[in-house]
């Protein structure tokens, strides 16, 4: 079978099952849910298919996909995931019998782009999606460090590691019943626990009007100041978890493992609607935050 043909069945397939989930909410929880995972299934696996040339190494909790480009510092590099998997399991005090994770690391942003199929300047160094990771190379992010030190500086606090494997476990904790600003917000959040790493926060100007927190889920990309969605989606979450503690927002994730649609969960958990979740936040920005 051509590789044209294998890609027209696996995005076929894999419309499919995203729009069961996504399309047809009426349907029992545990069958979006199956659908799901699935869908994980056929993208991890036509990712395997993409990277097949690959060289591979496969540690405790990950099977990691890399090039040559990295195969002098891949062991430290698996360490380092490892080390921060480890961290981010500890902040969020959940601790899953999970699969090895395929973690695909590309050697410069034009391949982990297309990988995605971007397009343009997009400057991600790593993206989780569909149960896999990918990250940029160390070698990648700037073409021009060679020095050993420099590179495990990055590995260990620049490129968004502990960010995307956040991501992965708040996916499984909620079998991938979550919104977008709480899944940021909440990665980014424990990349800062672990590893001290914050995004560059917007203009002043910036913060006196936010978004809806509707817009910051489905429409996550779509919003033209990705700086300020970021930014809101951490100091939401912050906000609950300053207020409420790092408990409620466990419980938060384990009543939409249920699944409960986040604003109810957000009510049942915190008492609260999602316009008075936006107002409280707005006046704790307001309160913590601006001048």
């Amino acid at each position: 079978m051509g590789q044209n043909n294998l890609l027209r069945i696996v995005v076929i397939i894999t419309i499919i099952l995203l729009s069961v989930y996504i399309l047809v909410p009426s349907l029992p929880f545990f069958m979006r849910s199956y659908s799901y995972k699935c869908f994980q299934s056929v993208v991890k696996a036509y990712l395997n298919y993409q990277t097949r040339e690959f060289n591979v190494l496969k540690s405790e909790n990950f099977i990691i996909k890399y090039t040559d480009l990295d195969k002098e510092i891949i062991s430290f590099t698996a360490d380092v995931i490892e080390d921060h998997y480890q961290s981010a399991k500890t902040q969020l005090s959940y601790y899953p019998e999970d699969e090895k994770i395929l973690v695909v690391i590309y050697p410069n942003q034009e391949e982990l782009n297309g990988s995605f199929g971007w397009e343009g300047d997009k400057s991600a160094s790593g993206a989780y999606w569909a149960g896999s990771i990918r990250l940029l190379s160390p070698y990648g992010w700037d073409e021009d460090v060679k020095e050993e030190r420099i590179i495990q500086e990055t590995l260990i606090k620049v490129l968004p590691i502990s960010h995307e494997l956040s991501h992965r476990l708040i996916d499984v904790w909620t079998q991938g019943n979550y919104t977008r600003w709480l899944t940021e917000g909440l990665a980014q959040h424990i990349e800062e626990k672990v590893v001290g790493f914050r995004l560059d926060e917007p203009f002043p100007k910036d913060k006196e009007t936010l978004y809806s927190l509707k817009n910051l889920d489905r429409d996550f990309d779509r919003q033209e100041n990705q700086l300020l969605a970021y930014w809101q989606s951490l100091q939401t979450v912050q906000f609950l978890i300053d207020k409420y503690g790092m408990d409620k927002m466990q419980e938060l994730l384990s009543v939409l493992s249920k699944g409960i649609k986040t604003n109810y969960a957000i009510e049942q958990v915190y008492g609260l609607n999602i316009n008075e979740l936006e107002s409280k936040t707005q006046e704790y920005i307001q309160r913590e935050l601006l001048p």
